[in-house]
């Protein structure tokens, strides 16, 4: 169990079990052991894949004994800034050139959900990340884009290009017949707009399908 004097303070956080960090988060007033206990449970059930339990729901964490709403939101709020801070780091890589440059880039955001979101990534004449945007959020299989606010935000950014990226949680990355016309959909208004679209990205935790790598542009 963690108390002030402990490994902590003297070798910082990085000294800490997974175990010890959640007892971190949830334990309010709840003791040192059974915070820790709490923990370990909750680990166990995942099999200690962080991955796994960054997809709980709140729902989900709530189930274990001495995890209330607010410890749970504790908690998902923690792996939150874990996903934004690794964001961050990565906007600072000046250009995006290649579709696993991308997928690296937002797989954070995306590849632990299970609903659909829908992303555009905006760049200007050299090719560096001018802006990203959330441009919907759907349900288990699906997603509806606005074209319009799509293409008024990149306006907005003043791009000269974009890339689109949606996940699918079912961890099948293959286009659908709608993802395809989307697509061309966007590809068409865009080049009205003198803007080209770089590539889709459908992406999954594992895995990505690029349109610019399968010439589908």
């Amino acid at each position: 169990m963690i108390r002030p004097n402990d490994g902590l303070w003297m070798e910082g956080f990085e000294s800490l079990s997974t175990s010890e960090l959640l007892a971190l988060l949830i334990r309010g007033r709840t003791p040192h052991w059974t915070a820790e206990l709490i923990g370990a449970q909750i680990l166990a059930s995942v099999g200690h894949n962080l991955s796994a339990l960054e997809r709980f729901t709140i729902g989900d964490l709530t189930k274990f004994r001495g995890i209330g709403r607010s410890k749970a939101m504790i908690i998902l709020a923690a792996f939150e800034l874990g996903r934004r801070r690794a964001q961050s780091t990565k906007r600072l890589v000046h250009k995006l050139e290649s579709s696993k440059a991308v997928f690296d880039f937002m797989k954070p955001a995306l590849c632990h959900l299970n609903h659909e979101e829908f992303w555009v990534l905006f760049l200007n004449a050299a090719q560096v990340l001018s802006g990203i945007s959330q441009l919907s959020k759907g349900g288990v299989t699906a997603t509806i884009v606005d074209v319009r606010l799509l293409l008024k935000k990149a306006l907005d950014y003043r791009a000269v290009s974009l890339i689109l990226v949606h996940n699918h949680p079912s961890g099948q990355v293959v286009p659908s017949a709608s993802d395809r016309s989307m697509t061309e959909r966007v590809v068409k208004a865009a080049g009205n707009l003198d803007i080209k679209v770089l590539d889709h990205l459908i992406v999954s935790e594992k895995a990505y399908f690029s349109f610019a790598d399968q010439q589908l542009l």
